[in-house]
C-alpha cells in the first residue's frame, strides 16, 4: 500500500510523543502529539486494515489536502505510515470543534455567527476557486483554533471537478452553509431526524421552521431561507451571501475562549466601531475567580501525569483500541 504521497516511518513512537487522545472515527483516532522539537501537532491514524478498497480515497483525500494553504483550513503539515497506519501530521485546533461549541451554548448569538459565518465562507470560496467541493461541511468538520478562528477540516469525501462553470456541484456546498447557519443560530438542525427519504421531502417542500420562541432577526431568517433554497440555480452564490443584509450588523474582530461555553453579552453593542475599541483596549479574559483558578491548576497537575510514551502508542495503536 505504498505510494509516493505517503513516507514510511517505521518507529513514529520514537517521534512523537502523545500528550492527548482527541477523538476516534470509523477508520481510526486522532491524537494531540509532540514531536522532538517541542512542537505540538493533531496526529490522524487511519488503520489499513479497516480500509480495504477505500485505501484509493485516503490518497484522494491527501491529494486535495496537500492543494489548501489557507488561515481557515486546517493545515496538512506531512504524511506518513507504518505497517498498519496511515498518519496525518496536522495543525493542532486546541478549542474542539463548531459542533461541541454549539452543544455546549445550544444556540450562538448572531455576531458570533456573523463573524464565523465570514470565516467560512472565505474557506469555501477559496476551496471553490481551486475546483474543489468539500461535500461533507457540517459542525462536526469545522474546528476551532487556540485563538478562537475557524478551521474547516476532513477532505474525505472531497473531490476536484474536472471542469470549471458547473456551479451546480459548488452548490452543494451552498447549502451546507445554510444548514450549519441554522444550527448555529437555533442550536438543531432544520429538517430534523427520519429516513432519507423524509428527510428529502422535507428539503424539497422547504419543510422547515423557525422556532417560535427564537430571538432571531429577520435578516438571519431571510439569508438562511434564501440559502436552503431547493432550486440550486436559484440559491445564493458567496459573493451574494456575503452582501446579504445579515452581515451589515455587529461583527466582532475576535472571540473569547470563554464563549465555548458561555454566551458574551453581545447584546449590548450595536456600533461595530465599539466591537475594535474593546477588543484593542481591553484584554478579554474568562469568568473565573481565583478559586476557579486553584481548582483549574489542581485539574492541570492531574493530567500531567507522567505516562510512558511507548505504553501509549501500544494502548492506541498495538493494543487493538482501533
Amino acid at each position: 500500500m505504498q505510494s509516493q504521497t505517503i513516507k514510511p516511518l517505521n518507529r513514529p513512537d520514537e517521534e512523537y510523543t502523545i500528550l492527548q487522545f482527541l477523538g476516534e472515527g470509523g477508520f481510526g483516532i486522532c491524537v494531540k502529539v509532540e514531536d522532538q522539537d517541542g512542537q505540538v501537532f493533531a496526529l490522524k491514524a487511519i488503520k489499513k486494515d479497516a480500509l480495504g478498497q477505500n485505501f484509493d480515497d485516503v490518497l484522494n483525500e491527501i491529494n486535495i489536502h496537500r492543494q489548501l494553504n489557507h488561515q481557515n483550513i486546517v493545515t496538512l503539515y506531512d504524511v506518513f505510515d507504518d505497517n498498519d497506519f496511515v498518519y496525518f501530521k496536522m495543525e493542532l485546533c486546541s478549542n474542539q470543534s463548531l459542533f461541541d461549541m454549539v452543544v455546549n451554548r445550544g444556540e450562538l448569538t448572531e455576531p458570533e455567527v456573523r463573524f464565523y459565518m465570514l470565516q467560512l465562507l472565505d474557506a469555501v470560496d477559496y476551496m471553490h476557486n481551486k475546483n474543489i467541493l468539500h461535500q461533507d461541511l457540517k459542525l462536526e468538520n469545522i474546528f476551532i483554533s487556540e485563538d478562537m478562528d475557524l478551521k474547516v477540516g476532513d477532505f474525505g469525501l472531497s473531490i476536484e471537478l474536472e471542469s470549471t462553470g458547473q456551479r451546480f456541484n459548488f452548490e452543494a456546498d451552498i447549502w451546507s452553509l445554510g444548514v450549519i447557519m441554522f444550527m448555529m443560530i437555533f442550536g438543531e438542525s432544520p429538517f430534523g431526524v427520519g429516513d432519507r427519504s423524509e428527510v428529502i421531502n422535507q428539503i424539497l417542500n422547504i419543510g422547515y421552521d423557525f422556532p417560535d420562541n427564537a430571538e432571531v432577526s429577520n435578516e438571519a431568517m431571510d439569508l438562511i431561507y434564501l440559502i436552503l433554497n431547493p432550486e440550486y440555480d436559484a440559491r445564493l452564490t458567496i459573493p451574494e451571501i456575503r452582501h446579504h443584509p445579515f452581515f451589515n450588523g455587529a461583527t466582532p474582530p475576535g472571540l473569547p475562549t470563554y464563549a465555548l461555553t458561555t454566551a458574551p453579552n453581545y447584546n449590548i453593542i450595536t456600533n461595530p466601531e465599539v466591537w475594535s475599541y474593546i477588543y484593542k483596549d481591553y484584554p478579554v479574559v474568562t469568568n473565573h475567580d481565583d478559586d476557579d483558578d486553584d481548582l483549574n491548576d489542581d485539574a492541570d497537575a492531574d493530567a500531567d501525569v507522567d505516562v510512558d510514551n511507548e505504553e501509549m502508542w501500544i494502548g492506541y495503536f498495538l493494543g487493538g483500541i482501533i
